[in-house]
């Protein structure tokens, strides 16, 4: 029986053999469920009239689907399940929602992408290659409503590249706006280096300064919001190591430092319950009854890092959890284990902006202080 290509919004849970074209406009990553199934995933599609709609991915579909989806792209999605939507739960107005499982089938297409955004950065126009084979090229920074605060501090911004003849046509449009924060649609575009959020122009490529669609009074609500954090972030008050150790008054600092991985915690992690973070002495992958959190649950390894906060006054000694820590290892543990002194040099040259929890824990010898990384950014990847 033939598939049939239909919209959104003719989805519902009777329609049988269905198929739909859509975009994948964002997805947000795996994240964890105190009941079964225990990991979840969600990611919405937008098809051609528009209309969106909310997809989830659960277990074994996350791990079918890992290298499936990512943003921009198009594909043909053919009979995920389709449920009622629960109505306290957001789904842009759908009565339905969908659930990717591992029989539904997902084909790519080859479209070019779509990209709205607001233009935050103009880089001046430059030749590349040598004669006789010069190219033009323009590239502007944009955010769009991926990406917050951290895209101004952090490397997490989409870099347009414009080409030759676009260059110069188009390019001029962008840069002769009279100010920065333009929203801009742009069409007909390649991914260039889809993990670098890098694209760029192909010869049917169409550039709209402030257009008329619903979507962008909201990025530029948006645009003022992260200018508005921007402002708060650089009159934050920011103390070094040695205020932070002399400190009685507060618990949460932030500081502007380096970042020294000890040797004495070549492990990179420890072993935990699966639904708690207590420690165990025992493998990985072992059934336990957990007296933390009342359950029968199976061990498994959790990222750790102990690691020395460094300024130009002193150093004190953190430990970093999770995701804070393959942010420092910039891999996982596993693979860390292995590559400790290369990973070393290349954390020494970083410097990073750090949110530090102090607490304080009394024992029979006396006092002991303990500092957390609540969050972390690198500074080395600004963009401003």
């Amino acid at each position: 029986m033939a598939q049939r290509l239909v919209h959104i919004e003719d989805v519902t849970p009777d329609l049988r053999s269905w198929s739909v074209k859509v975009l994948v406009q964002s997805k947000i990553g795996e994240r964890k469920s105190n009941r079964m199934p225990k990991k979840y995933q969600h990611v919405t599609f937008i098809d051609e009239e528009g209309t969106k709609v909310l997809a989830t991915l659960f277990d074994d579909a996350i791990k079918l689907f890992k290298n499936t989806l990512p943003l921009y792209y198009s594909y043909i999605i053919s009979n995920s399940r389709v449920i009622v939507a629960n109505p306290n739960y957001e789904n842009y107005g759908q009565r339905c929602t969908w659930v990717v499982m591992q029989k539904t089938v997902i084909t790519r297409v080859l479209d070019m992408l779509y990209l709205l955004g607001i233009v935050i950065k103009k880089c001046e126009q430059r030749m590349i290659g040598s004669p006789p084979n010069n190219y033009v090229i323009r590239e502007f920074v944009l955010l769009n409503e991926e990406y917050g605060i951290l895209s101004c501090i952090l490397k997490k911004h989409m870099i347009l590249s414009l080409w030759n003849n676009i260059a110069l046509s188009e390019g001029k449009n962008i840069m002769d706006a009279d100010d920065l924060m333009r929203i801009t649609f742009v069409n007909k575009l390649i991914v260039t280096s889809y993990f670098g959020l890098s694209v760029g122009s192909t010869p049917l490529i169409t550039i709209v300064v402030n257009p008329p669609i619903p979507d962008v009074q909201r990025l530029k609500i948006g645009g003022q919001t992260i200018m508005q954090q921007l402002q708060a972030f650089c009159l934050m008050k920011f103390f070094s190591i040695t205020e932070i150790a002399r400190n009685n008054d507060g618990d949460k600092f932030m500081v502007r430092a380096k970042i020294e991985v000890t040797k004495s915690d070549k492990k990179f992690f420890y072993v935990a319950c699966d639904n708690y973070y207590a420690s165990y002495a025992v493998d990985s992958y072992w059934e336990i009854d957990c007296p933390w959190c009342n359950k029968r649950v199976f061990t498994k390894p959790r990222e750790r890092v102990i690691a020395n906060i460094i300024d130009d006054t002193r150093s004190i000694q953190a430990i970093a959890f999770g995701l804070d820590a393959v942010k420092i290892m910039n891999m996982n543990a596993v693979l860390a284990m292995g590559m400790y002194n290369v990973m070393s040099q290349d954390i020494k040259a970083k410097t990073f902006f750090i949110k530090l929890k102090k607490s304080s824990k009394e024992r029979r010898d006396g006092t002991r202080v303990q500092y957390t990384v609540l969050s972390l950014a690198d500074t080395t990847k600004q963009i401003f």
